[in-house]
């Protein structure tokens, strides 16, 4: 009976360490199945690696430092197969799945504000990136900086106080990049205004074009327009004074 009690013992023990895995037979563990992936991937094989990563992407008990990685290799597998049009549903997927993970939510958030903002819309969906077969051309520039501002706001929430000082501030730097976002230059007026977070812009029906450098904003008296620097983030009266 003794024995029998050690062995249960040490394989709890084991199990904790993650050297072995208690949860079924057969089943890889995650850096087992994630270098499965890359291997796939440097084959060629994206499909495969795609639904690896996928798996990884959307298991809740997977490491929160990793997750992040694994949704962007999701995605470009996704890319590589031509299938752009399927990468806002797994983003909101995964997001769903770790929405108290800082690190994920960080990351979805620059995914969303690097991706190729123009689609069709097609059947009433918006198709990101080329749709061969016609459709309503349309861009998502300004919806996906908002998504990516609410992100952001949300992953700032979530921040341990006692995490790493040098990531902390890899995020807020990036986070007052997003918020400039593409209102520099010839659009720096538009950090007159305070973004609208509650709910995301219609995509619009045109096609983007930066606007050449105007020079620096002025109020209706010709001077030129300073945003003060407000107690808090969630106090700021424009996304000016936020940056």
């Amino acid at each position: 009976m003794k024995k029998i009690f050690l062995i249960g013992l040490g394989l709890s023990v084991l199990s904790i360490f993650g050297l072995i895995n208690l949860s079924g037979a057969g089943v890889p563990l995650h850096q087992d199945l994630r270098v499965k992936a890359y291997r796939a991937t440097q084959d060629g094989n994206y499909k495969q690696a795609f639904e690896m990563y996928e798996k990884l992407s959307l298991d809740p008990a997977n490491d929160p430092k990793m997750v992040a990685n694994d949704l962007e290799e999701a995605i470009r597998c996704l890319r590589n197969l031509n299938r752009h049009n399927e990468t806002d549903d797994l983003r909101e997927r995964v997001i769903g799945v770790h929405q108290n993970n800082w690190r994920l939510l960080f990351r979805a958030a620059l995914n969303y504000f690097n991706e190729d903002h123009s689609g069709y819309i097609v059947a009433g969906k918006f198709e990101r990136s080329y749709h061969r077969g016609g459709g309503q051309y349309v861009n998502s520039i300004q919806r996906d900086h908002i998504r990516s501002l609410q992100l952001l706001t949300q992953a700032a929430s979530r921040i341990p106080a006692n995490e790493n000082k040098n990531d902390q501030a890899d995020f807020y730097l990036e986070f007052a990049r997003i918020l400039m976002g593409y209102n520099q230059y010839g659009e720096s007026w538009r950090l007159q205004y305070l973004s609208d977070l509650l709910q995301l812009p219609d995509y619009e029906e045109s096609y983007y074009y930066p606007q050449p450098p105007k020079g620096a904003p002025v109020d209706a008296q010709g001077r030129p327009v300073f945003h003060a620097l407000p107690r808090t983030y969630g106090e700021a009266k424009s996304d000016g004074a936020g940056c």
